[in-house]
Parts: structure tokens; sequence; C-alpha cells
């Protein structure tokens, strides 16, 4: 890594899964101090159990189905009262669009709760996964919407890193996270790397609404990109996390 001194050093991942031992082996590996680790939709308890016994060096976030949109309501409230500290969404596979009307009683239980959404963003090719949900260009209006829900867009939106940058810019709410960018950049024409969409991120909607996600991406990427400025690299790397935990600046 490059030589970049931090005050104190951290490096929180905003956007990890858990597939032991290689979670725990992973975060030794790249120094990573802190993982929010994001569950399915059948491993919530999983996810809960292994993070309450990590010392809160890991980060529970649950997932619900929103099939039936109450129930969801419910178990979020009973979600939020075990422990969990955000909420994970995947529309390819649960098939609706953030703006949708049926959808609206959940994001409000979630702004009421308090807590901070991570949701997929981008077409990925897993045969379960229904390409037609992958615009997360309607988180925009939910943010609007709702402006004490905390948005993460993770991928920085994918192959829709354009809509994604666009409502972090516009929305004082909504953030990006770096998860899994060299699956969309190796097949993106012309070809980018992941530094450069940082670099546009920081350049149009700042720093401070960047947060770094693993999901495969090691932190060098950042660390060691000459162009992103140290106090930038602290936001990305912790400072940025922090405010959407609602913890206390380090």
């Amino acid at each position: 890594m490059a030589d970049v001194e931090f005050e104190p050093p951290m490096i929180i991942d905003m956007h990890a899964h858990l597939h032991e031992p290689g979670t725990t082996k992973w975060a030794e590996v790249q120094r990573i101090d802190r993982t929010v680790l994001l569950s399915g939709p059948d491993s919530n308890e999983e996810v809960l159990e292994f993070c309450r016994k990590s010392g809160g060096r890991f980060i529970p976030y649950c997932r619900v189905r929103v099939d039936d949109v109450p129930e969801a309501c419910d178990r979020l409230r009973e979600f939020a009262g075990t422990g969990f500290r955000g909420v994970k969404f995947q529309p390819m596979t649960e098939r609706f669009l953030p703006h949708e009307d049926r959808m609206y009683p959940v994001w409000e239980t979630i702004q009421e709760l308090g807590l901070p959404i991570t949701s997929h963003a981008g077409a990925v090719h897993f045969g379960n996964h229904c390409i037609n949900w992958a615009d997360p260009s309607g988180w925009s209006q939910v943010a609007w919407d709702f402006p004490e829900l905390t948005i993460v867009i993770a991928h920085m939106g994918g192959n829709y890193h354009y809509e994604a940058l666009a409502a972090a810019e516009a929305c004082p709410n909504v953030y990006l996270d770096t998860a899994f960018l060299q699956h969309f950049c190796s097949r993106m024409l012309p070809r980018v790397e992941p530094a450069e969409l940082v670099l546009r991120a920081i350049r149009y909607a700042g720093a401070g609404k960047i947060v770094f996600a693993s999901e495969g991406m090691t932190p060098d990427f950042i660390w060691n990109c000459n162009d992103i400025q140290a106090e930038e690299r602290k936001r990305i790397f912790w400072k940025n996390a922090l405010e959407i935990l609602g913890e206390p600046e380090v």
C-alpha cells in the first residue's frame, strides 16, 4: 500500500457476506477493522449469531422478503429489536423497483426504525436474477420522499453508474459503495478501472458520499491511487461508514 498516514488507521468494509472461514480471514489479510455482513433472506439468524460472537468486529444487516409488505414491516421491527443495524435489498431476486407505491410502507418503517439500507444495483448474470430490476434510478425518488432514510447504492450502481452517481450527487441521503467493482468494470466498453469510478464520484458527488466495500475489492485500489487525497481516503475508508451506522467519529 502507498505510504499514507491515518490517525488512527481504520478500514470499515460496508458490504460483505458470510462465508466462513473466508470472511474472517479476508478481514485479517486486508487489515479491515470492521465489516458489515449482509444477510440473505434465509440466513438472518446465522449472520446475527456470528456478529454477536465477534465483539463488534462484524455488523449485521438483515434481509426480508417483500412479496408480503405488511409481514415485511413486522419482520423489520422484530429484527431491529434483536440487534440488526441495517437492511439489505436485492431487487433482482425480490422483483421490485424502489419507487413502486407498494414498497412505501417498507421505506416508512425503516426510516422510523432509523436503519440504513444497502441495495444491490447493476446487472449480473446469476441464474435467479432478472436484470430488468437492476436499475437503481428509483432510489432518487425514495430519497426525496424519505429524507431521513439513509440509502447506500451498492457497486456504485454497476452498469448504471451514471444513474447512481446522479442520485448521490442530488440527494443528501444517498451513498455509493465500491463492492465488486472489478466485475462491472471488466465488462464495460470502453474499459474503466475501479479507481476511475471512485475519482469520478469524488469529483461530482464528493468523497463524503462514497464508502469502501469489498466483495472481492481490496483496499489497495483506493489506497494506491495517488489522485485520491488523504482526507478523501479517510472519508471513504471509515468516516462515512461511521456516519451511516450512527456511531461517533473516531
